[in-house]
């Protein structure tokens, strides 16, 4: 695999798929970002096994392929590359990171191993204005337990009813609620609840 990326959305990316990736866990698959180059862009997902997140970027695939690399390490690196292009080579168990004059190399793991996407037919599609989800999850993630044995209060209810999405989280001594009324819905049914965890939010 041979990709060829822009610094600064390849850093933003990754950035935001960090966030899910496990630090600690049993499967040190889990620790790694899969990226995917095939066309002209690349996706790069990451999982906890209970969230799932993917970016798709922009790149110059010069070689497709598939690979795993460690999330944590592979961010700071990219952080602190120089603005221009980012080239990602994969040959065996080693990744090479070319920007500039500088040169890194990681070890990876198969691709095969990482796990399968999650097939989920979605009952309801939401379209929302970007300044209005920031502007509900500003006023919802302050709100969040970042430590509790119980998983429900780390993360934001959405909780979608005739048109109209309502965000609500709390640490049992904070509240934290916003309404935001979507550009468009879609779907079999018009309500539906979910948490989801905030490392994907924020």
């Amino acid at each position: 695999m041979k990709v060829v990326f822009d610094r600064q959305p390849l850093a933003s990316g990754i950035g935001l798929i960090q966030n899910i990736v496990s630090q600690v866990t049993t499967m040190p698959i889990l620790t790694n970002v899969l990226i995917e180059a095939e066309g002209d862009h690349a996706r790069i997902s990451g999982t906890d096994l209970d969230s799932f997140g993917q970016v798709k970027l922009a790149a110059r695939v010069e070689s497709p392929g598939r690979i795993t690399a460690p999330a944590r390490l592979l961010a700071d690196i990219v952080k602190r590359l120089p603005k221009g292009e980012v080239t990602m080579q994969a040959e065996g168990e080693r990744m090479t990171i070319l920007c500039n004059r500088n040169t890194y190399q990681l070890s990876t793991m198969p691709a095969d191993d990482f796990p399968d996407w999650p097939c989920i037919q979605p009952e309801i599609t939401v379209r929302l204005r970007q300044s209005d989800l920031k502007r509900a999850l500003h006023n919802t993630l302050f709100a969040v337990s970042t430590r509790d044995p119980r998983k429900v209060l780390m993360g934001v209810l959405f909780d979608i009813h005739d048109g109209r999405l309502t965000c609500v989280a709390t640490d049992g001594r904070k509240l934290g609620k916003t309404v935001v009324e979507p550009q468009e819905t879609t779907g079999e049914t018009n309500s539906i609840q979910a948490i989801i965890p905030d490392g994907i939010l924020r």
